[in-house]
């Protein structure tokens, strides 16, 4: 049976083909779409085609609002409520159909999902801006039953297109029997669950499903979530000027495993900022005056992934040969990579020297020595355990990004930018708002102590979400949990998700997150198991029931 699914897909998605930038929005798609048993997969097929990183929903809204409008044209005839709020958030209302049909008493129920998604891309460079590998969108492939970008070059954005579709074809298709709905789609959820925080369209309904299930197997029902917090530490630094042909060394480690820093910081695979402080590590063994010229570690304004690479340029004198500081490097990291799991194997390590022909301006050795204090002492990984938690992780701290030189990032300087520019980002997670700010604090502390004697760090609390936990006595879990072929347990995410703002926002919200199973989340692993999102879409229509 599943070959057979798997060979109508190749045959109705254009898997396999060039993504072009402009999906479909014609009458002729819908018909075919609403014509068809994986309308779903073909809406998810032209969601792919879009263009839609955080910050940059714009393309994603405006195809939602083109299928809106066609939906009043030519499906529903007549005018649906919408509304697009300042930051890009829409919710659009539909009418009841089937036995709903009329009943001025049928209550709302909300079907929510983001519109954005985490880019990553297999050959990055540090501080390169990946955004470029996007913009055609991309173009998916079937492998084994499971949904990949092609060749894995990059994430697939099924976190959270195929929730953008599941819902999309309520839109498109008002045959199938369901109470009066509001489809929200959000903005900027990987950074902070921000559009739902600033969502100013007042809502209806008071059962919602977040189509944004991530879980680890099928049967799963999210119930539960971290909170998190992101911070961002900002420095001046005053820094010294390099005598002409100085010696200097430039590292670049790439291609390790990364991961979505709540779901994959269990596996300990290696953290680029980590690896980065070893590196620095072994470099004070033949110089310890060595400083720093500049650095690039993870995506910079992400931080929900745990930082898979790193350029650093550092000035050292040594009179010890290149070739013996290189192999000391390379073994350092060697053996760093060799304690952790097999995921961390495949990376590559390039290690240059070169002599500065003109001065060049460097942080002093006690800034550098400060950076790097900062990193080594800062909680990284998993900090709290208890057994009832996904993987026991209860509490965790991800380093998410650094930049520091005279540019912020990748030759892009930013308008506020001092001289020299120390940046760092870090998330912190928890299941418990004590567990979160006790995290938030001791990290942000271990980062800035080290520099306060120097320049004058500051920190800003860049987003919060709170933890979200479903009441035992939810009307909703009781009804997914009796749907027996789906639905056997819940499950509490290791990561954040919106129900925890709009069960704040709204207490008397009755959530849960569900959605067919994606795998490998902001890595280029990531994957969508095809038989599950048939099974999870005819699972929604039972509940709206």
């Amino acid at each position: 049976m599943k070959n057979i699914l798997i060979a109508i897909l190749m045959i109705n998605l254009p898997f396999g083909a060039q993504a072009s930038q402009s999906p479909d929005v014609s009458f002729d798609f819908v018909k075919k779409c609403t014509s068809s048993t994986n309308c779903d997969l073909l809406l998810f097929s032209e969601i792919l085609k879009i263009y839609r990183p955080s910050k940059e929903e714009t393309a994603a809204a405006d195809y939602i609002w083109s299928l809106k409008t066609l939906a009043e044209n030519f499906i529903w005839k007549s005018p649906l409520w919408a509304q697009r709020d300042q930051i890009g958030n829409i919710v659009i209302r539909l009418p009841g159909t089937g036995k709903f049909k009329g009943d001025h008493k049928a209550k709302y129920f909300a079907l929510q999902s983001h519109m954005d998604m985490v880019l990553a891309y297999a050959d990055a460079k540090p501080g390169e801006d990946i955004r470029k590998y996007f913009v055609n969108g991309i173009t998916p492939e079937v492998i084994d039953g499971w949904i990949y970008s092609k060749a894995k070059k990059t994430t697939l954005g099924s976190d959270n297109g195929i929730g953008m579709a599941m819902s999309l074809r309520y839109l498109l298709d008002p045959r199938i029997s369901h109470p009066p709905l509001e489809l929200i789609y959000t903005v900027q959820e990987e950074i902070g669950l921000v559009g739902a925080s600033n969502l100013k369209i007042p809502l209806l309904s008071r059962q919602m499903l977040c189509l944004d299930g991530m879980t680890p197997e099928p049967g799963m029902i999210i119930a539960g979530a971290q909170g998190g917090a992101t911070g961002l530490i900002k420095a001046p630094i005053k820094g010294e000027v390099s005598l002409p042909n100085s010696s200097f060394v430039q590292v670049t480690l790439t291609k390790l495993a990364g991961g979505h820093s709540g779901g994959a910081i269990h596996l300990k695979v290696l953290n680029g900022i980590r690896a980065l402080a070893a590196v620095f590590d072994e470099l004070l063994k033949f110089d310890s005056t060595s400083r720093t010229q500049r650095i690039v570690a993870g995506d910079i304004g992400i931080y929900n992934k745990i930082p898979n690479l790193f350029q650093a340029t550092f000035l050292i004198n040594s009179t010890r040969p290149a070739a013996e500081i290189k192999v000391a490097i390379e073994n350092r990291l060697k053996a760093v990579i060799a304690a952790l799991p097999d995921e961390n194997k495949a990376y590559n390590l390039d290690i240059q020297f070169a002599n500065a022909s003109a001065a060049i301006q460097v942080a002093t050795t006690a800034e550098t020595l400060a950076f790097f204090q900062g990193v080594i002492t800062s909680p990284n990984g998993v900090l709290e355990t208890d057994p009832k938690f996904p993987n026991g992780v209860k509490t965790s701290s991800n380093l998410s990004f650094w930049s520091f030189g005279t540019t912020s990032s990748a030759g892009v300087k930013r308008s506020d930018d001092p001289p020299m520019s120390y940046r760092f980002g870090f998330m912190s997670r928890s299941f418990t708002d004590e567990g979160l700010k006790k995290t938030f604090d001791a990290v942000s502390s271990s980062l800035m102590n080290p520099l306060g004697p120097l320049t004058k760090p500051t920190i800003e609390n860049a987003s919060y979400f709170p933890p979200w936990m479903a009441p035992a006595n939810s009307t909703l879990l009781k009804k997914a949990l009796s749907l027996k072929d789906v639905f056997q347990k819940t499950y509490f995410l290791a990561g954040g998700l919106e129900p925890s703002v709009f069960s704040k926002t709204y207490p008397d919200m009755d959530v849960l997150a569900i959605g067919p199973l994606t795998m490998g989340a902001h890595t280029v692993n990531e994957r969508l198991e095809i038989t599950s999102v048939a099974r999870i879409s005819k699972a929604i229509e039972k509940l709206l029931q």
